[in-house]
This record gives structure tokens, sequence and C-alpha cells, in this order.
């Protein structure tokens, strides 16, 4: 059965692998959003907090992925980054949604 072939183990080892190597720039304190600020700045968004500018660069990464997908050449680190990249937006924005009574 499909299921049963090891796509958890799968997601979850890429995970701990991407952790590994790039937790550290998820982290509010770390997060750069340099070329972000100057188109939100551009559209005249501003004061948006660490948190919002983290869940639009992941949605951002998500679409690149879907984008990957859907029209350039099959990778298998599209398919495997695109799992993790949907499972950190959903679980920030939860959170976000939860902080501010969204």
């Amino acid at each position: 059965m499909l299921f049963r072939s090891g796509y958890r183990s799968r997601a979850r080892a890429i995970y701990n692998q991407r952790g590994d190597e790039y937790g550290d720039t998820w982290a509010l304190e770390n997060i750069v959003t340099t070329y972000l600020d100057g188109v939100l700045n551009m559209l005249g968004i501003f004061g948006l907090s660490l948190a919002e500018r983290r869940l639009l660069e992941m949605a951002s990464l998500v679409d690149v992925k879907e984008s990957r997908i859907k029209h350039g050449s099959w990778k298998l680190d599209n398919s495997d980054d695109a799992v993790n990249y949907r499972a950190a937006f959903s679980a920030w924005r939860e959170a976000y949604s939860e902080e501010n009574g969204i």
C-alpha cells in the first residue's frame, strides 16, 4: 500500500536534515527580510512584525515549490521541501492566528 511506503519517515528525515542545516535561519531573531521589506515599503506597507514577515516568506517559498512542481522538471527535492514548507507555514499561521485572535 502506498501509505505504508515510509513517506512519514522520509518527511521526518528531510525535516531533521533541513532543521539541522537551516533551522536557526527561521528563528525570529535571525529573520532577514531585506528584499521583502523593500517591496512592502514600495507598496506602502509598513510596520509588519517579524512573525508576519516570516509568514510571508514561507508562503512565498511554498508558492515557489508549487511552481517548480507544476511547471519545472521533476526534482525530488522540490517535493520533499514542499511538505516541510507547508508544515512550517501551517504551524506558524496557526500560532499567529491564536496569538492574535484571528
